[in-house]
């Protein structure tokens, strides 16, 4: 959790530059060549040049509560993700290898791999509402 916290301003200004500038263009015809596209994203300029520059205009505009906007969510995400990883681990662990002997390599690779991606599966929503969270910029910016 600390380091979640210390951490996340870096994580917000990563994640606003990555969607700055990101537009839907809609179906229908280019008006270069007139053929016809699909829904897709283009690429315009953004309000941030870099990571230093996207923190200050953060912080400028929005006051520096904004770098932790969808902090509780990450909490969230760690703190369900660690105990379901952890406690399906050694559930898993005891299953396939309830003696000492049968516990190889193959058998612990196998149960953290399921245990981790069980995990990943359910915490997942609450990383999508961390990036949303992440993206809103106040009203007033």
């Amino acid at each position: 959790i600390g380091a979640e916290t210390v951490t996340f301003p870096i994580d917000t200004t990563k994640t606003r530059l990555q969607l700055q500038g990101q537009t839907m263009v809609s179906a229908g015809t280019d008006a270069t060549n007139g053929a016809k596209v699909a829904g897709k994203y283009s690429f315009k300029g953004g309000p941030y040049s870099g990571m230093l520059n996207a923190l200050r205009v953060i912080v400028s505009h929005e006051g520096g509560s904004a770098l932790y906007s969808g902090l509780s969510a990450a909490i969230l995400r760690q703190m369900s993700y660690g105990t379901i990883k952890l406690g399906l681990y050694h559930r898993f662990k005891k299953f396939f290898a309830s003696k000492a002997e049968d516990e190889l390599f193959v058998v612990n690779l196998v149960c953290a791999a399921s245990a981790g991606s069980i995990a990943a599966a359910i915490g997942n929503p609450t990383d999508l509402l961390k990036i949303r969270m992440q993206a809103l910029q106040s009203k007033d910016a």
